[in-house]
Parts: C-alpha cells; structure tokens; sequence
C-alpha cells in the first residue's frame, strides 16, 4: 500500500528555508513606519503567535525583524502560506512588503493604524 501524505493537514511540514536568531528585534508596524517610511522589508517568513494577549496572530520575519501584523491580514496570511508560488518566491528572498498609515474614527476621536502592501522585487 503506497502513503500519501495530505500536506495541509500535518504539522511539521517547514515551509520556509530560514532560521530566527537571537540577533531578531521584536518590532510594531508604527515604530518602523516612523523610523522609514519608504522601508522596503524582504519577507523571510511567517508564523502564527497563539499565545497573543488578544488571541491568535500572524507574525512576519524579516532579516531583523520579528512584526505582528494587524488581524485584517489574518486571511492574506493564510493565503499566501498555502500558496506555493508565493512561498517560492518569499525562500527566494523576492517577497516584500511596505507599510502604509491610514486613519479611522473611534466614535468622536481619529486614530491612526498600520498596514502593509506585498509586492516582489
């Protein structure tokens, strides 16, 4: 009898060729926006934080940084981790992402939030 394995259902599958270090800096979306707003971040990897204090959420690895991503990108994750093209080209180093401000109201009061753009290079 000949075992297929069914990928999306096992763990331990490694999806990414890259390694955190100790050397990696935790980082927010605004802090890096405020310190380079025309920063360009190549994608290393992904990974679900499940123990966040607001519940699960989707992290990005960069080459130094290590960045929880906003839960309205919970589904684009899921995306692209599921897709093999993207995942060849984030092992390729050619996935990019920016990041973008924008404004929303909170009833009477404007606050700002962060987000990202993908792209490739």
């Amino acid at each position: 009898m000949k075992f297929n394995l069914i990928d999306g259902l096992n763990k331990g599958i490694r999806k990414f060729n890259y390694e955190l270090t100790d050397e990696h800096e935790y980082k927010k979306l605004a802090e890096l926006y405020k310190e380079n707003k025309d920063g360009v971040y190549i994608v290393r990897m992904f990974y679900t934080n499940k123990k966040s204090m607001y519940g699960e959420n989707e992290v990005v690895v960069t080459d130094d940084y290590i960045i929880n991503l906003p839960k309205h990108l919970t589904e684009t994750v899921e995306k692209i981790v599921n897709n093999e093209d993207y995942l060849k080209l984030i092992n390729e180093g050619k996935f990019v992402f920016n990041i973008y401000e924008y404004e929303y109201k909170l009833g009477k009061e404007v606050k700002k939030a962060y987000s990202v753009n993908w792209g490739t290079i």
